[in-house]
């Protein structure tokens, strides 16, 4: 926390490769990401850590040969006074009964530092389990900075079908841990 890092990222090929980098699944563009910086080798270049930069980077060589890519889970260890706990759900939610065709919203927020994910699965009263679509779900901070800083989650489903109907569960990791939250959707008769 507070010291450079560096990520190391050696490959060979000819041609030789051409690296990107993602951080979480996005590439980062040095240029409008002054926190980064690339080495010539291709080394990624954190010049001041913060528990911010925690998280999944992913080195990508790319030749004509073809493409390797490498995954790398970068955990930016706080000072004493912040360590990392388990997530704590603070919004979870509710039972629910929809009419056919609407749509649902759930909303699930928790706490728990930078490097927590919030997930949903779906298992139906048939024991069917679903994992909703990645279009379906949104995650947010909590933009309130006078509030604890939180993750929110939302998931949509836009046309409420009788396959929906089940329970729901949101789960929220970090490395220290995991709590999760549960609500039953039922079908509302017309």
């Amino acid at each position: 926390y507070g010291h450079r890092s560096e990520v190391r990222c050696e490959v060979r090929g000819f041609p030789r490769p051409f690296l990107t980098w993602y951080r979480n699944g996005k590439k980062i563009d040095f240029a409008a990401h002054p926190r980064y910086d690339q080495t010539s080798d291709g080394s990624l270049i954190i010049p001041r850590t913060h528990w911010k930069d925690s998280g999944n980077f992913t080195c990508r060589a790319l030749n004509r040969g073809g493409e390797v890519s490498v995954n790398v889970r970068v955990v930016v260890v706080l000072p004493d006074s912040h360590l990392i706990r388990p997530p704590v759900i603070i919004k979870s939610p509710h039972d629910r009964r929809v009419r056919l065709g609407r749509s649902l919203v759930m909303t699930c927020a928790a706490t728990g530092g930078p490097d927590m994910e919030i997930e949903w699965h779906f298992k139906s009263h048939a024991n069917r389990h679903w994992e909703p679509p990645r279009q379906h779900i949104k995650h947010f901070h909590n933009p309130h900075r006078h509030q604890v800083p939180a993750t929110v989650s939302q998931l949509h489903i836009p046309k409420f079908t009788a396959r929906h109907v089940g329970v729901y569960t949101c789960t929220a990791r970090n490395m220290a841990g995991a709590s999760l939250t549960a609500a039953i959707v039922r079908r509302r008769e017309e």
